[in-house]
């Protein structure tokens, strides 16, 4: 079996997935290869993949699209002095950081 990942999620995941497979399957050959997207795409077309885990990747004719998992995407920053209590939770309002791109 031929896999594709993400540079970062191979980081994560290559040591386990390759465990689980060996004790699954410990006969077959597994093959990882590394990364960006488009590339793994491309491979998983072209056949030179079995399987990839993709960002962002959309439905089409060739392509079976399933959601692994969504991420919240934050906005981190420095506390700013003499705020010593946490902020309220709530979606990105720019009036609240001075200084931040609106």
């Amino acid at each position: 079996m031929a896999v594709g990942l993400p540079s970062s999620v191979a980081r994560v995941l290559t040591v386990p997935l390759t465990r689980a497979f060996r004790e699954a399957l410990p006969e077959a050959k597994l093959s990882i290869s590394e990364g960006l997207s488009g590339g793994l795409q491309e491979g998983l077309i072209a056949g030179r993949l079995d399987i990839v885990v993709l960002y962002n990747a959309q439905p089409t004719r060739e392509l079976d699209v399933m959601p692994l998992l969504e991420e919240d995407l934050l906005l981190v920053r420095v506390r700013p002095p003499g705020l010593h209590e946490d902020p309220r939770r709530g979606r990105w309002n720019s009036t609240k950081f001075p200084g931040c791109p609106r």
